[in-house]
């Protein structure tokens, strides 16, 4: 019996091998936020996305984000776009709608805003047991129900969007995707949209709010309701894959019990705290915004994403900022138990899961919408409201240059500052014209375009 036993035991373990190997060996590509490429791996970095291939949108780890999951607002045909238009690589990159880029206010000198009022939220009626955690390699992710509910949460959108935005899930990352005037954040949250009233419209929007570390009484409540599930995946996860034959190839995790006094929500307060999951921008205190054309951050980089980026952060606890980062860093893979993260982990123990910044480009049509556009209620950004437009970093309309041009302060990132001359869009007669006109040069870059 024992002699049985023991040829078992190694009979799935040569098994758990060989599947691990599989998994490492069959084209299953990966990405990573460190430049250095792994091609035996096929682990690629940030300049080799492009190389990053999904033979099955339902299990490949390369492109995490299952959008087939939230048909019918899929995009068709989803195909790999990601293009390193970082300023490595900007001499290739003339025209793209690539993400995340940085934003200035004082693009108002270049186009108006467009928008009339500011988002409007429903809360709907999806309950926060429902929802589905994940910790993936490159971001903590909560989904909104598989079921929908009878009233799904939704978010209405200015400029020319008559049908509200389902709420598909919410994104935690550090630090912040994009940045504001150079300065990046130590955190963004993502409240991802599907956007699909016409099936030829099918369309993605995402709301990003920062988040900066104040102090510890700083700490956000709301925020600990998500740690303490993503915690709760972890610890489930290790659980699992330290049972039977399936154990973690990582010694660097912290135990059980020290993962548990990271839950600082006790289940009392846990269970009395109200769900709203647009509670994180009723917090940013803000109705003012960013708003450009762009893609998702990581592949396949799919182009045609409507972002808005909240001026404001939310502040939270600096504990909260290493308890995310540390569920990134000690991420277990499910299916291999290995720990396997797509972020970049510095000396300092800090953690990057971050694509580096794209040059911005005049195909983003990027516009900072505030006070000009709309009153705003909220006593913070009626104070805002008060100072010059010199002091709010943006450029009166009624002073524009002559010249539409894009505009950076090259005393903060002197490397983002393209150097192009005026192409034929920027002087076509209208807002519409110009971006037809720079989206027929983003389908047809070897084909001179004209104002319609």
């Amino acid at each position: 019996m024992l002699c049985n036993f023991e040829s078992m035991r190694l009979f799935f373990g040569c098994c758990i091998l060989l599947a691990r190997a599989i998994v490492f060996v069959r084209g299953e590509d990966r990405f990573q936020y460190d430049y250095v490429t792994d091609w035996d791996g096929r682990i690629m970095g940030p300049s080799d996305w492009s190389e990053v291939e999904c033979e099955d949108l339902d299990t490949c780890p390369g492109w995490p984000t299952r959008w087939q999951s939230f048909s019918p607002f899929i995009p068709d045909n989803i195909t790999n776009t990601c293009t390193d238009c970082s300023s490595r690589n900007r001499g290739e990159c003339q025209y793209h709608q690539q993400s995340p880029i940085d934003l200035w206010r004082n693009i108002t000198s270049n186009r108006d805003c467009k928008d009339r009022h500011r988002m409007i939220f429903q809360e709907g009626n999806c309950k926060f047991e429902g929802m589905d955690f994940e910790i993936l390699p490159h971001v903590l992710r909560a989904k909104q129900p598989p079921v929908p509910c009878t009233d799904p949460p939704n978010i209405d959108f200015s400029w020319g969007f008559p049908h509200p935005w389902l709420l598909a899930y919410t994104d935690v990352v550090v630090p912040s995707l994009h940045r504001q005037e150079g300065h990046q954040y130590d955190g963004e949250i993502v409240l991802s949209h599907t956007y699909s009233m016409d099936e030829a419209d099918k369309r993605i929007g995402n709301v990003a709010i920062f988040l900066q570390k104040g102090t510890e009484e700083d700490r956000y409540d709301f925020l600990d309701l998500y740690i303490r599930e993503w915690r709760q995946v972890h610890l489930d996860t290790v659980k699992q894959c330290s049972s039977g034959q399936r154990r973690i190839q990582s010694e660097t995790f912290p135990k059980e019990p020290v993962l548990r006094k990271l839950i600082r929500t006790s289940a009392e307060q846990y269970l009395k705290r109200e769900f709203h999951p647009y509670d994180w921008y009723v917090k940013a205190r803000t109705h003012y915004y960013f708003r450009y054309e762009g893609s998702t951050p990581e592949p396949p980089c799919i182009e045609g994403v409507h972002w808005r980026v909240l001026k404001d952060p939310i502040t939270v606890a600096p504990s909260q900022i290493i308890e995310l980062q540390s569920l990134l860093a000690n991420r277990v893979d499910p299916v291999t138990c290995q720990n396997y993260t797509a972020a970049r982990i510095n000396p300092d123990g800090s953690v990057h899961a971050n694509r580096p910044l794209q040059t911005r480009r005049p195909a983003h049509l990027l516009v900072y919408c505030e006070c000009i556009d709309w009153e705003s209620k909220h006593r913070d950004d009626k104070a805002y409201c008060t100072l010059s437009p010199e002091e709010r970093g943006v450029i009166p309309r009624t002073h524009r240059p002559s010249a539409v041009a894009e505009t950076y302060n090259p005393s903060i990132m002197p490397s983002l500052a393209p150097s192009r001359s005026p192409g034929p869009c920027d002087s076509c007669p209208s807002e519409k014209s110009s971006y037809l006109c720079h989206l027929f040069q983003l389908i047809h870059p070897h084909t001179t375009p004209i104002c319609t």
